[in-house]
């Protein structure tokens, strides 16, 4: 199989990039499939997927089965899982393999793509709130009570930090920022803040080595996604040169400036695509397509270099992070800065559950997901006791998009 430049990133729960993912398809099947048209779900013995039989019913406030839907009731689905199917290291998935991997991806400090965790899956509001009385989510608000706090905190501390990385002189901005930060944690634990461990300087210093960490994770990711045939077209690089595209999404490298023009009004130098007989090539709509110049004159790099990947990466990785101030502006411009804070979110939450909540009054599960005999199942087939296992998820309301939630790729737990 041919296949791009991978990001070394196989597991299941965080591979982003089409090259991964592809990888990952090969150790793991998913939940359910769906149909050509994408519009319903597929599963069965014949189906290359978990689930042997599906069922979906949806109920009233009251609890009566209703074929419409109601806001105010239930939506209830129900997967019988095969038996049989073994993972690579010939271990058989059973339910629980399932189970582990809705609650990776509903943890609050999981930082992958999947959104399994705005659906209003019943008793969720309780399990990420740790709080048994906690109410749960209906209609659009926030399924995770405590996510503006610890969003909160997390832009704080992020601040210190660029208070820091920005400091001049005798400037001691960050030190109040600090203070800051720490106080407002303080304010959130209340009585619980007599354990709160302050952060400090040293704390800010690595803080800065995990970002420039993650960024070099970010540039590789970046380098491997580029598709040299888009920027050929529209900015006349050299398709057997990736650096070049790299280097521009890297911002490395950038457009030229158009000059004379209007106060208040800023462009870019365009020039029109023209075919071998030297006239315009016309785009879709009949109109002149245009490429960007690239502005070599003042680029750190000539078009004519030569840079390999790592060599590439490198040259990025040294243009963001050759000093403290650059390390604040590319947390401003790249998916680094994003990154972190959903780290220092979920390092805020971790603090704070382990100095207000004791292990005796844990909630351990979320009530909506459970695992049921599947002589429980309700659609058509019925099934004997004992011979297969079913996972029910029970939603709050109506939501179409729900099931496509948890057509999840199963990994092992064992693993």
């Amino acid at each position: 199989m041919n296949s791009g430049d991978f990001d070394g990133v196989f597991n299941p729960f965080f591979a982003s990039s089409l090259y991964d993912s592809n990888i990952v398809g090969q150790t793991q099947i998913s939940m359910i499939g769906s149909d050509e048209e994408g519009l319903n779900v597929t599963y069965g013995p014949d189906e290359p997927v978990v689930t042997l039989d599906y069922n979906e019913t949806m109920y009233t406030a009251g609890g009566e089965v209703t074929e419409t839907g109601d806001q105010h009731g239930t939506t209830v689905y129900q997967y019988v899982i095969k038996n049989g199917i073994k993972f690579s290291d010939g271990v058989e998935l059973t339910a629980h393999d399932v189970l582990f991997n809705m609650y990776v991806y509903l943890d609050r400090n999981y930082t992958g793509s999947s959104t399994m965790y705005s659906t209003k899956i019943q008793g969720l509001n309780a399990y990420l709130s740790q709080d048994p009385d906690a109410k749960d989510s209906t209609g659009d608000e926030d399924s995770d009570p405590l996510s503006d706090t610890f969003n909160n905190l997390a832009n704080a501390r992020l601040s210190a930090v660029l208070a820091y990385l920005t400091k001049t002189g005798n400037n001691n901005s960050w030190k109040n920022m600090l203070s800051t930060y720490n106080a407002q944690f303080k304010g959130v634990l209340e009585e619980d803040a007599v354990n709160y461990v302050e952060y400090t300087e040293d704390d800010i210093l690595e803080d800065i080595e995990t970002i420039k960490k993650e960024f070099r994770t970010e540039l590789e990711s970046k380098y491997n996604a580029i598709d040299m045939s888009t920027y050929e077209e529209t900015y006349s690089f050299d398709s057997n040169k990736i650096w070049q595209g790299f280097l521009y999404e890297t911002k490395v490298i950038s457009r030229k400036l158009k000059t004379g023009l209007p106060e208040g009004v800023t462009g870019y130098v365009t020039e029109p695509v023209l075919d071998e007989n030297g006239k315009p090539v016309m785009d879709e709509n009949g109109d002149p397509k245009e490429k960007f110049v690239i502005d070599w004159e003042n680029a750190p790099v000539k078009y004519d270099d030569n840079y390999t990947k790592e060599e590439a990466i490198q040259f990025a990785y040294d243009r963001w992070c050759s000093s403290n101030s650059e390390i604040a502006t590319m947390l401003n411009n790249f998916d680094t800065g994003s990154t972190i804070l959903t780290a220092f979110a979920g390092e805020a939450s971790e603090t704070y559950f382990d100095l207000t909540v004791s292990e005796d009054e844990r909630v351990t599960n979320v009530s909506g997901i459970k695992i049921l005999d599947a002589s429980q199942f309700n659609g058509d087939t019925k099934y004997e006791s004992g011979e297969y296992e079913m996972l029910q998820i029970t939603i709050n309301g109506v939501d179409p998009k729900a099931k496509w939630n948890f057509a999840f790729s199963v990994a092992p737990m064992h693993y």
